[in-house]
This record gives C-alpha cells, structure tokens and sequence, in this order.
C-alpha cells in the first residue's frame, strides 16, 4: 500500500483485483507510462483510491496529486501496487504442497 496523511486524513493507496481491472478497462497499460504519460499517469492514480477511498471525487484526487512530492517516486510505488494483482493471479504455487492442485499437460 502507499500511504500518507494529506489534510488530517489518512490514506491508503493500492489495488486488489477489481480496481486494477477497472484501471485497464479505462485504457491503462504499465508499458505506456512514459510514452502516453499525460493519458496513464492520471489513470493510475485516480484507479489507486477505488479500493479504500470510492467516494472520492476526481477533482479532490487531482488536489491531493498535485500536492504529492517525489511523484515519480509516486508513480513507480503505484505500479508495483498495480502488478501485485497480477502476481497474485500467477504467482507460482510451491510444488511440493499438498493443497495445491496437480495438473498434467497431455
């Protein structure tokens, strides 16, 4: 998660499944970040307050990113947020476990 305190208010940035799919049915793609940076970069970031944050408005986002500091450093925490959904959709199953189901290609 990335958090901070913006106005006496806590937040907590990231993304579970849902929002990250959302985010890419809104156009976004990772690889595109500094060739379309004025179209991903505000994706990204108004994606990363659907999880904890839904109520919030666009124009409250774009006040709180305008006030962010090291926002490169911000955006590459945001990414690493984002791709943890999709880790967690292919992160590998430790073979030996028992609870994990054995498959076969044929």
């Amino acid at each position: 998660m990335v958090n901070f305190t913006f106005e006496g208010k806590q937040y907590s940035l990231g993304f579970n499944r849902k929002s990250a799919a959302a985010l890419e049915n809104a156009g976004f793609n990772a690889y595109e970040i500094d060739n379309k940076g004025n179209i991903m970069i505000p994706l990204i970031v108004q994606a990363s307050f659907m999880m904890n944050h839904k109520k919030m408005r666009s124009d409250e986002i774009d006040k709180i990113y305008e006030q962010i500091g090291n926002k490169d450093g911000f955006i590459v925490a945001l990414v690493k947020e984002y791709r943890k959904t999709y880790e967690s959709l292919i992160g590998s199953g430790d073979e030996d476990d028992e609870n994990f189901i054995k498959w076969a290609e044929t």
